[in-house]
């Protein structure tokens, strides 16, 4: 397991969260649903499950409620469990050095149609975010994730890696948003003014930076000039942009609104007949 059983919980709430744990395997191996008591010491996590959670862990151990707790979903792939649903389930278990786990297994799946399933139904239940759905369509090898990450490594950049690099692009909804609206000839132009302009600057491409890039382009879909705009960013930094928008248009609501004004003050100025009316980003 993924998880240090030497935690801070009191030995006192782990003794009674496992006694009301062994209460629910004597359940479930008494039952006929199908649900197999499994060890823990044999499940695996793939690359498609989100970071581990340590306070949910313990949260799981401190409120363990018999009510709530539902078997873990496991795929038996090439001889090995892995786990594509309940790893926080499984290293609750673990903390409390319980060595069962009652779980469902899945036969036949690959690890491509293992994380397409944890990302479909966490995608139901509401409980993963953007960042974890890209991770799983990844690990899916998803045609329209993986060409977007191609796209990006084109022109240098990487996407959700784990560093504050000015290459590394976190805003995946983005990304995908501007690839389904404009396709990837328009997303590759976009990227490509980015990385002429800043060389992979810190900054350039943060969250309210390519969102607002993105906004303008949606607001002028037929009057943006991309040389024009490459031109103006050269002339200044991500940072200075970031602390400008909240100096001039701190009234603007979101970063991404404040972060496209910004830019678009920028372009206009002393654009002469090329400048671009605001009124386009209001509406």
């Amino acid at each position: 397991m993924s998880i240090n059983r030497n935690s801070v919980i009191s030995s006192k709430t782990i003794a009674a969260a496992k006694n009301a744990a062994l209460d629910l395997n004597n359940k479930y191996k008494l039952s006929s649903m199908g649900i197999t008591m499994l060890p823990v010491s044999v499940l695996n996590m793939g690359k498609y499950q989100k970071e581990l959670n340590i306070e949910r862990v313990k949260r799981i151990v401190e409120k363990f409620d018999i009510h709530r707790m539902r078997p873990i979903d496991v795929s038996l792939r090439d001889g090995e469990y892995w786990v594509f649903d309940g790893q926080h389930r499984a290293n609750a278990y673990y903390i409390m050095g319980l060595t069962e786990i009652p779980a469902v297994i899945h036969k036949g799946l690959t690890y491509q149609e293992e994380a397409y399933l944890f990302a479909r139904q966490q995608e139901d239940v509401g409980s993963v975010n953007t960042n974890h759905k890209w991770n799983a369509l990844r690990e899916a090898g998803d045609p329209e994730t993986m060409d977007i990450i191609k796209l990006c490594k084109d022109w240098g950049f990487v996407v959700l890696q784990r560093n504050n690099h000015g290459n590394n692009i976190k805003c995946v909804k983005t990304l995908r948003d501007l690839y389904r609206e404009f396709g990837p000839e328009k997303l590759g132009t976009i990227l490509m003014c980015i990385k002429n302009s800043w060389q992979y600057m810190d900054h350039s491409v943060d969250v309210p930076i390519v969102a607002g890039i993105a906004k303008l382009v949606r607001a002028y879909p037929d009057k943006f000039d991309f040389n024009r705009l490459q031109d103006v960013l050269s002339k200044t930094t991500p940072k200075l942009i970031l602390r400008d928008m909240e100096d001039k248009h701190h009234s603007v609501r979101g970063e991404a609104r404040r972060a496209a004004y910004q830019i678009l003050d920028l372009y206009n100025r002393g654009a002469k007949n090329r400048r671009l009316s605001a009124a386009a980003l209001d509406a």
